[in-house]
């Protein structure tokens, strides 16, 4: 028989972990996000209690408090997913944020029995629907070395016919789970192994759970000021760790010029003067980037529609596109393998306490039953190498697979990772 609660947030729902409160989600199958932001010392999640999130265009001057996920590519109907905050795990306590309705009411009943299930239980693997790309354990296309770089000169050939400026070329890896982990034990195990960066998991029913550790940043917005990045360029970190001590080469300038001139004339275009700073090398877990921040502060209200107009102008953006980017897409659609999904899409808590914060989901995986799905990619200009724009994914794909395997952060050994896995990374 199901309780039947006097609010939204009972009081012991108030008192739960972080922890706890994903987890019960996910058992109760309801639409749940959790993150952690770059330097921050604890973790927040929200629950939506009241039906399916909806697909709309993101308006962040009227955007209700909650947690954004969208795809790669937007279609019409299918632009943003909005997950309410009807419950908010702000760091420290569960905050109920939403009215007194029976579809709240419904959820709260799940979430509660949910709960008191896994009470005697240890935590489960969820086995929910994969997202827009198939079924649970379908066939995935994981391109080889040969394939991936096959792929990277046609990209090269693309640009310099001029058709393409830059485009950026993306592979899945599909690496086994290991034994008795489940996604709350992953999120934080990244959040510990890469403090820097936006850690998140998205669990959604009919879209799937999704997983990342991310380090480039779209829009953040306070109502006061408005911050983007251009972002682009990637080397293995020295030894040492210092990144003052990188130094980058031609394509890598080449590519991080690209993303920062498409950036400042978006903002041109708008009669906007931003502040500037950068290129700066920023670390991210074992890898190195060239950074250019942008800084704009306007009235609530312009700011507020300069930050939807970003979000829809900038994503995708070049560092995760190419450009010009309708090209850049269509050659995208056209020969990568894989629909990217939820990958290079853009995530994050929207009008939490005034604040928005979306990242590009980048350094991700998607979660199914027995193996979880890895995201990679490079950017390819007209002096790209394919060779080294294979060794690029391969790092990029041990920032996950070092904390999937548990591994040290450098992955010195890949002794722990299966061979399968192993050979798509070497």
């Amino acid at each position: 028989m199901m309780r039947i609660s006097p609010s939204p947030c009972s009081p012991s729902v108030n008192a739960w972990r972080l922890p706890e409160l994903v987890r019960a989600a996910l058992a109760a199958r309801l639409p749940v996000a959790a993150w952690r932001s770059p330097l921050a010392a604890s973790a927040q999640a929200v629950v939506h209690l009241s039906g399916p999130p909806q697909w709309a265009p993101l308006d962040l001057a009227r955007a209700e408090p909650g947690f954004a996920f969208a795809p790669f590519l937007a279609r019409p109907g299918h632009e943003a997913l909005h997950l309410r905050a009807d419950l908010w795990h702000d760091g420290q306590a569960v905050r109920p944020l939403s009215g007194h309705n029976a579809a709240a009411e419904e959820g709260m009943e799940r979430l509660l029995d949910a709960r008191a299930d896994l009470r005697w239980t240890a935590p489960p693997r969820p086995c929910w629907p994969a997202g827009a790309g198939g079924a649970a354990g379908a066939a995935v296309r994981c391109l080889s070395q040969d394939e991936y770089c096959a792929l990277v000169a046609r990209g090269v050939s693309a640009i310099r016919q001029g058709h393409l400026q830059k485009v950026v070329l993306a592979r899945v890896i599909a690496a086994p789970l290991p034994p008795a982990l489940d996604p709350v034990s992953l999120f934080d195990r990244l959040a510990q192994r890469y403090p820097a960066a936006f850690v998140s998991l998205v669990a959604i029913p009919g879209v799937g759970i999704w997983l990342g550790a991310t380090p480039e940043l779209l829009l953040e917005t306070d109502g006061r000021r408005l911050r983007t990045v251009a972002l682009a360029g990637t080397q293995p970190l020295p030894p040492h760790g210092q990144a003052a001590s990188v130094r980058w080469g031609a394509k890598e300038l080449e590519e991080q010029a690209l993303v920062t001139r498409y950036v400042g004339d978006f903002f041109r275009r708008q009669g906007v003067a931003p502040r500037q700073e950068g290129p700066h090398t920023v670390v991210a877990g074992h890898l190195a980037h060239l950074r250019t921040s942008f800084e704009v502060s306007l009235p609530p209200e312009p700011l507020a529609r300069l930050a939807t107009q970003v979000v829809q102008a900038l994503h995708p953006t070049p560092a995760v596109c190419g450009l010009p980017r309708e090209a850049a897409a269509a050659f995208i659609l056209a020969h990568e393998p894989q629909p990217r999904d939820f990958y290079s899409g853009f995530l994050g808590p929207v009008a939490l306490d005034g604040k928005t914060a979306l990242y590009v989901n980048l350094r991700c995986l998607r979660w199914e039953p027995t193996r979880a799905l890895l995201y990679v990619g490079a950017g390819i200009t007209a002096s790209s190498d394919p060779c080294a724009e294979w060794h690029e994914t391969v790092l990029k794909a041990r920032t996950l697979l070092s904390v999937l395997y548990d591994t040290a952060q450098a992955v010195p050994s890949l002794t722990p990772i299966p061979v399968a896995v192993r050979e798509a990374v070497l």
